[in-house]
């Protein structure tokens, strides 16, 4: 298992400090994980292709209120490039991902259910292309940008109607 960390994120220079650090070193079945190192950019088209190099995609947030209702956009970018994911996240999220069959839920800041969940999909290729498979039919056919231009324009439309 080899782990990237990709950010444009505000925190992005955090994750340069703690990659410098050995903050996560942690051993599964005899093997031992390396301290991550960040690949950042702050070029939103290379996004797409560092999607591509990975197996499955983290997104994990904090449990607090505020996350349950948000749909972090790099949940479509996994879904878009048929990555499985591993969600930590609540709300709106998860039924999404549901929603979607896109991949695995675990409980927020549980870091033995993300382990466990890596483990069920690195034991199981099959399922993880199947899981990624099906989130990219899932946001092709509810979320690309034609489906949402559609939609607001039939929103704007029916706005005009009523005036």
């Amino acid at each position: 298992v080899m782990r990237t960390w990709l950010s444009t994120a505000p925190l992005a220079s955090r994750y340069r400090e703690r990659a410098a650090a050995p903050w996560i070193t942690a051993t599964c079945r005899g093997s031992t994980y390396e301290t991550p190192k960040p690949v950042l950019t702050n070029r939103a088209t290379s996004v797409r292709e560092y999607w591509r190099l990975c197996d499955v995609a983290l997104v994990l947030l904090r449990d607090t209120p505020t996350f349950r209702l948000v749909l972090p956009s790099k949940m479509f970018e996994a879904m878009s490039t048929a990555r499985p994911i591993i969600l930590g996240v609540k709300g709106e999220s998860e039924a999404v991902l549901k929603e979607a069959g896109a991949g695995i839920a675990i409980p927020p800041e549980d870091a033995q259910a993300l382990a466990a969940a890596i483990v069920q999909l690195a034991d199981n290729r099959e399922q993880g292309l199947a899981l990624g498979k099906a989130g990219r039919e899932f946001v092709t056919r509810r979320f690309s940008r034609d489906v949402l231009a559609n939609r607001m324009l039939g929103v704007l439309e029916a706005v005009a109607r009523e005036k």
